[in-house]
């Protein structure tokens, strides 16, 4: 029996482990570091970077849009309210805006900002035009306040277009406000 050829196995194996278990420690490491950070860096050409807010402000957009708001026996999407309404009636802009307003006061929150330990509200508005922002028409939450918006000056988190036709468009921009609540204890 050869037992040189035992210990030169037994090496090479633990080498290999090793290797692996370093590789999955530094797997590990960089993405906890990652997971931490709200911008990620993109390594290759450019500084582009992965942002996740952006992409939990799309979510939102999208379930707000994708609310259902009962008009007699049927449902219909805010989204498809929009679409119906396309810069027309006043009368119909009216009721958009007054169900509007109540489904994006339910999607308003409270938190606690980590680094003040002071409660927060974020409430939202969303801006609505077609060739540009200059004429939109705009919808608030009960406590949107444009004075404390997210991004100065405000600026439009997210904007999703809304297909009238092949040409033809119209824009839907979320915009969100942070301010602080009184703690009532």
């Amino acid at each position: 029996m050869n037992k040189k050829g035992v210990i030169a196995e037994g090496i090479i194996w633990f080498v290999s482990l090793f290797v692996i278990v370093i590789l999955l420690v530094l797997l590990f490491t960089s993405s906890v570091y990652l997971a931490g950070k709200k911008k990620i860096p993109i390594f290759g050409e450019g500084d582009s970077e992965i942002s996740f807010e952006e992409n939990v402000y799309s979510v939102g957009l999208s379930e707000i849009l994708n609310s259902q708001i009962k008009i007699g026996e049927k449902s219909i999407s805010l989204e498809e309210l929009i679409l119906n309404w396309n810069f027309g009636k006043e009368e119909d802009w009216k009721f958009l805006e007054e169900e509007g307003k109540k489904i994006l006061t339910d999607f308003e929150f409270e938190y606690t900002n980590s680094n003040t330990e002071n409660l927060r509200r974020r409430s939202f508005a969303l801006k609505i035009y077609k060739e540009n922002e200059l004429n939109s028409k705009e919808i608030f939450s009960e406590n949107f306040n444009s004075g404390f918006c997210v991004g100065v000056p405000c600026k439009n988190l997210f904007v999703y277009p809304i297909l009238i036709s092949s040409s033809e468009k119209i824009n839907v921009a979320l915009l969100a406000s942070q301010e602080a609540v009184k703690n009532e204890k």
